[in-house]
C-alpha cells in the first residue's frame, strides 16, 4: 500500500500528522500460550471505538515482542493495520537483535500500510557501543525503504543514543522522523532543544504529558500501556486534560491531571515486583479488552489468584468502570 508522504516528505507530514495520545498495544494469550488473534483485533477496535486514541506503537516492548516468532509479530502487525487504517496510524515495532530480521520487518510494515516504524537503538555483543554504529545502523536501514522512521531511545540495551547523535539522525536521514525518548528529562529537552523543530521528540511518560505538551511543545504522547489502562470508554481524563491544554485552558487541564492521580497510585500498588506485562494485561481486561487473564509466556511470572483479586478490587473503586 502506498504510503501517505514521499520518503523526502517524510518529516513535513509526521509535524503535521502526529498528534495527541498514543498507545502502546499488548499481546493476550491463550491457556496454551498462543496467541490469541481475536483478541488482539478485539483491542484495536476497542481502544479506537471507546479511547478515540490517535496512534498505536504497536506490539513493542509492552507487547512482549521479544517472546513472540517473527511470523506472530508479523500476523498481529496485519490486524493492526487493517483495523486503524483511516482511523488511527499505526506505528510498527520491528525490534530484533538481528539486523537482517529488523530490516525484514520494516519492508513488512512499509508493504502492510503502517505509516511508521520503529526500530529501538541496536544491541551489541562482545564490544562497546559506538555512535558511528549506531548512525550507520539506522541510514542501512533508511536507505532501503521510504517509511518514516519513529525509533524508540531506551536503556536495556546498556545504552542510550545521545541527543547529538539523535540530531546528527535528524539532519542527516530524509525519513527519520521522529524518537520515542525513554530517557531523563534533560537528556529529552537537550534532543528538543537541538533538533526539535525537525523531528517529533516524545518522552514516554504519561506524568510528564501535560507539562511537555503546555510548556515544551510536544506533539504527541507516544505511548505507553497508561493510554487505556488509566482510561476507559466511562472516564478518559488523559483525553480530557489533552483537549483542555490544546484549547489553552491550563487551569481545567492541570485539575483533570489531578483527578488521575488516586488511579495511577492504585496501578502502582496491585503491581507486584516483576508482574507489569501481566498486570497490565489483568487491569485491561477489567475494562473490556482481552487481556487472556493476564496470561505472559516464560520466563515471565504470572499473577496468582490473590494478585488477580487486589487487581479487580482496584479496578472496581477506581471511577473507571
Amino acid at each position: 500500500m502506498a504510503l501517505p508522504y514521499r520518503k523526502n516528505e517524510a518529516k513535513e507530514w509526521a509535524k503535521k500528522n502526529i498528534k495527541g495520545v498514543w498507545i502502546a498495544t499488548n499481546t493476550p494469550f491463550t491457556p496454551d500460550f498462543q496467541v490469541d488473534w481475536e483478541g488482539c483485533r478485539h483491542n484495536i477496535r476497542y481502544v479506537i471505538d471507546n479511547l478515540q486514541i490517535k496512534g498505536n506503537f504497536h506490539a513493542g516492548m509492552v507487547g512482549e515482542t521479544f517472546h513472540q516468532t517473527i511470523a506472530e509479530r508479523k500476523r498481529h502487525l496485519q490486524i493492526a493495520v487493517e483495523e486503524s487504517k483511516g482511523q488511527m496510524l499505526t506505528l510498527s515495532a520491528p525490534h530484533c537483535e538481528t539486523p537482517l530480521v529488523t530490516l525484514e520487518l520494516v519492508k513488512y510494515a512499509e508493504e502492510l500500510g503502517a505509516e511508521l516504524t520503529g526500530p529501538m537503538n541496536p544491541r551489541f555483543y562482545q564490544g562497546t557501543m559506538t555512535e558511528e554504529g549506531v548512525f550507520q545502523y539506522y541510514k542501512w536501514i533508511a536507505d532501503q525503504v521510504n517509511i518514516a522512521i519513529f525509533p524508540l531511545n531506551q536503556l536495556e540495551h546498556g545504552y542510550l543514543m545521545s541527543p547529538q547523535l539523535i540530531c546528527r539522525l535528524a539532519n542527516e536521514i530524509p525519513n527519520f522522523v521522529g524518537i520515542k525518548n525513554i530517557a531523563p528529562l534533560d537528556h529529552t529537552r537537550m534532543v528538543r532543544s537541538l533538533c526539535g523543530d525537525k523531528i517529533i521528540v516524545s518522552d514516554a511518560d504519561e506524568e510528564n504529558w501535560l507539562i511537555n505538551l503546555t510548556a515544551h511543545g510536544q506533539e504527541a504522547y507516544i505511548s505507553s500501556a497508561l493510554s487505556f489502562l488509566l482510561q476507559s470508554k466511562k472516564l478518559k481524563l488523559i483525553n480530557e486534560y489533552t483537549a483542555l491544554a490544546e484549547k489553552g485552558d491550563f487551569a481545567k487541564a492541570l485539575e483533570v491531571y489531578k483527578r488521575l492521580e488516586p488511579i495511577r497510585s492504585a496501578l502502582v500498588r496491585v503491581t507486584p515486583p516483576g508482574k507489569r506485562q501481566a498486570t497490565h494485561k489483568y487491569w485491561g481486561q477489567q475494562l473490556g479488552m482481552a487481556g487472556g487473564d493476564g496470561r505472559v509466556r516464560p520466563p515471565y511470572q504470572q499473577l496468582t489468584e490473590a494478585e488477580k483479586a487486589a487487581i479487580r478490587n482496584a479496578v472496581q473503586s477506581s471511577g473507571l468502570l
